[in-house]
This record gives structure tokens, sequence and C-alpha cells, in this order.
């Protein structure tokens, strides 16, 4: 999905979140001119900011359970929790820019959980209640997606979620902070309030730092690589319990020395070599290989009958050699893929 589909889309929820808004209010002012002031025979102070809070918090909670569930529909795929870093690994593997900006989004849509908590309760303005409130936030939606088939369980969007949440909470933090020096310069008679400590706000940037910091060691690692990350580098892999693999052919033990085909680009400072295809079988014995999901938890009778050295087009679109082994999966004709570049 396109960047600008995604704002397009969290802009018409945010408008229906504000059209529901207004009713609820239009309802509330009816409510008061109608009942309150012929019952109470006078005014009802209203809290202003309180209700402009609720308002806000709640078309921010409508749009991220609009987008993330009641937008969404059951899925005939089954339920399946991901291990931790999982998403990582495939958008590193595949080099998908819309990969990555889920992740990033990950993060983004829970700052303002992080922001608005400790702007609208006193009480929430301690970091450890604005983690346990963007965790319980997070894991609600993750179990509604799965009992819903709505979506996967995933623990990456959980820590993501709930580091957004601890960066929105450094960003209150900060501007809390800028709006009382502030306030105190226009207005002398600002109220007094106890100054926090520069060291907990600036402990409060600290999810923010790490995670900019880790994603700026990840882009100046594959930036610093001579080639990109090949395609076929396993992500699923079978259990290897269940694994039995065999073969009709006698591999050579030696390894080719690496030639780049016309009319691509030597990345490649200098000359490397592929592995044997003995090695590239015995990879496969050990299950290092790319496996589908439904193979994952069965027994898996593998029979190798061919072998041939081929090319594929890695993340930053150079040439590497896969060898590419050809049998039989439980029967059925299948190609298992082998990165062939020590």
């Amino acid at each position: 999905m396109q960047l600008h589909t995604l704002l397009s889309l969290a802009m018409t929820f945010a408008s229906v979140g504000i059209v529901l808004i207004i009713l609820v209010l239009s309802a509330l002012l009816i409510f008061y001119r109608a009942v309150w002031r012929k019952k109470k025979g006078g005014p009802m102070h209203l809290p202003w900011r309180r209700i402009l809070w609720w308002c806000v918090f709640a078309c921010y909670c409508f749009v991220v359970l609009c987008a993330t569930i009641f937008m969404r529909f059951p899925s005939e795929m089954p339920e399946r929790a991901y291990p931790l870093f999982y998403s990582y690994q495939e958008a590193w593997i595949t080099g998908s820019e819309s990969s990555w900006r889920n992740i990033i989004l990950n993060f983004c849509m829970f700052m303002p959980l992080g922001f608005l908590l400790p702007l609208g309760w006193k009480r929430l303005q301690r970091g450890l209640w604005i983690l346990l409130a963007g965790f319980g936030f997070s894991l609600m939606i993750e179990c509604v997606q799965l009992l819903s088939r709505r979506g996967m369980f995933e623990p990456d969007d959980l820590l993501g979620n709930t580091v957004g949440a601890l960066i929105g909470y450094g960003f209150f933090l900060l501007w809390d902070e800028l709006r009382k020096k502030a306030m105190k310069k226009l207005w002398k008679k600002f109220p007094q309030e106890l100054p926090r400590s520069p060291k907990r706000v600036l402990a409060a940037q600290l999810p923010l730092l790490l995670t900019a910091l880790a994603f700026l060691i990840l882009f100046v690692k594959y930036q610093s690589m001579p080639l990109g990350v090949h395609p076929d580098e396993p992500l699923d892999r079978p259990n290897k319990k269940y694994l039995t693999v065999t073969s009709t052919l006698e591999f050579p033990s030696e390894g080719e020395n690496l030639v780049a085909s016309s009319g691509y680009q030597a990345a490649l400072s200098k000359q490397e070599y592929i592995l044997s295809e003995k090695e590239a079988y015995e990879k496969i014995e050990k299950g290092d290989f790319q496996c589908d999901e439904e193979f994952r938890s069965k027994a898996i009778d593998l029979v190798i009958t061919d072998c041939e050295l081929t090319y594929a087009v890695d993340s930053k679109g150079f040439l590497q050699p896969t060898y590419a082994f050809t049998g039989t999966l439980n029967g059925k004709e299948t190609t298992i893929k082998i990165p062939a570049l020590r």
C-alpha cells in the first residue's frame, strides 16, 4: 500500500471520527439546554478542556481501531504467531520499501497515545504507566486480530507500538517543559509547578534515540555491503525433525570462481568463490532453505533429482549465483534455491 493511500485512509477515518464527535457534542448541548437548565435553574459549568481532550482521544482511538481491525476482512489463512523480529528479517531480505514503511508506521501510530495520555491525566505522567498502556492497547489489538482472523499476531507490532508510545511520552515531557518556560515569561502569574528533573526529561528521549540509532546502523550496514541481500535467503525454515532428504545425484566437492555476467555491474572488488554443489546440498540436509508455511510443521520427504547453477537479482539489482535444486517434495515437483556465494 502506497504512503499517500495510507494517509488518505487515515484522513477518511479521522473525518468520520470528527463527525461522530460533533454529533455527540451536539447531543450534550441539547441535553444541557433542554434538561439541565430547566431542572437545575442555572448554568452548568462544562469542563471544555476535558471535553476537547476526550474528543481528540476518542478520534485517535477510532482511527487506530479502524486501521487495525474494523476496516479489515477475515482471512481464510490459518492463525499464526510470528517470532520476534520476523518482519525486520523479511524487510531486510526483500528490501521492500512497503515492509520498512509498515515497521516505521507501527512506531508512529502509537506516538499520539504516549502524548495524549499524560496530557489528559496527570496520574499517567510517568513512563511506567505509558509503557503499560501502550503494551496493553497493542496486545488487545493483536489478540482481536488473531481471534477474528483480521490479521496476524506479530510481536514486532507489540514492540513497535510500545516503543512508539514511549517516544510520544518523551515528546510530551519535552513539550511540557518548553510550555512552562514560555508561559512563565509571558504570564507572571502563571501557577508555579514543581519542575521536572532534566535527567528525567532526557531519559525519556532514550527510546527515540535508540530507535533512530538502530535504524541508522541498519542503513549504514546495508549501504556498506558490496552486494545486496540475496532474495533466496531462508526466512521460514522446515522443522529438521520432520525432514528427510535423499538425492539421486553425485555432487563434486569443489566450487567454482564467480564470474560476473555481461550486462551487469561487477560489485565485488576481488574475485569471490561460490559453494560447491555438495556444500549447497548439505545446507538442504540441515534444513537451511526457504520452506512454504504449509510444510513447516509436516513430515517432509524431499528427493533431489537435478541441480543447476543460476543467477538471481538481489536487493541492490546485482546478479548473485544461486543453486536451483529440482526434485519432489512429498510427491510434488518443487525447486529449492540455495544462495551460492560464500
